[in-house]
């Protein structure tokens, strides 16, 4: 979870899901508050792009959400 200043002095939210092999970004979600609901669209857009036979493994250090 990225927190970031907006133009208009109010905060918005990234979550993203990156991909280590291939540092590709597999799953990003932008919100205007950090809160489960966020964190579980982003799971759930990953989910849906994860092929069903690869069994990933998720690892985060990025904050209280993950």
């Amino acid at each position: 979870m990225t927190q970031v200043k907006l133009a208009n002095n109010q905060w918005g939210y990234i979550s993203a899901v990156i991909d280590e092999a291939s540092n590709e970004v597999v799953s990003l979600n932008v919100s205007n508050h950090a809160n489960k609901q966020q964190l579980a669209t982003t799971l759930s857009n990953l989910q849906a792009t994860i092929p069903k036979e690869s069994m990933p493994i998720l690892h985060s250090d990025q904050g209280w959400q993950y």
